[in-house]
């Protein structure tokens, strides 16, 4: 199942960048940090299907990222704004894997985001046994995708 999921985040991924941010992503297999601010949002989902997707990116990525999709300049943003575009992205990337799930009659409820922000932040699991890690870059900015399910 965690392939499957993880295809269905994949494809979100796509649509949601190239749609609400008009950026294309290349996937890439290592993640390069510098030691800068983080920004992590996440979204949880339970029922047939339950797990957590979290979404990673410097917090300079992450202000393109909220000017692109919202129009907003540099200096019209605050950690708020940013955190809450963050926030909706993953829930969009969420929604749309919900979506594909619920074509194959695999059905889910969301929750609303979560922001944590820092410079090491390192995702440890306790409660999911699969796990799968999807690295992306637009130029020289990495974003980083963590699908964690739940055995049913």
């Amino acid at each position: 199942m965690i392939d499957e999921v993880t295809n269905c985040v994949r494809e979100a991924v796509k649509q949601v960048f190239s749609t609400m941010v008009q950026m294309d992503l290349e996937a890439v297999d290592c993640l390069r940090l510098n030691g800068e601010e983080r920004i992590a949002s996440s979204v949880g989902f339970a029922g047939n299907l339950t797990g957590v997707v979290y979404l990673s990116a410097a917090e300079p990525f992450a202000r393109q990222l909220t000017g692109a999709m919202t129009g907003l300049e540099e200096e019209e943003m605050d950690d708020v704004i940013v955190n809450d575009a963050m926030g909706e992205i993953t829930n969009m990337i969420v929604g749309n894997m919900k979506s594909q799930m619920s074509a194959k009659s695999v059905e889910c409820s969301l929750t609303v985001p979560s922001i944590v922000r820092g410079t090491h932040l390192e995702i440890e699991t306790l409660r999911f046994q699969n796990r799968s890690k999807l690295n992306y870059r637009n130029e020289e900015n990495f974003l980083s995708l963590e699908v964690l399910l739940k055995e049913a």
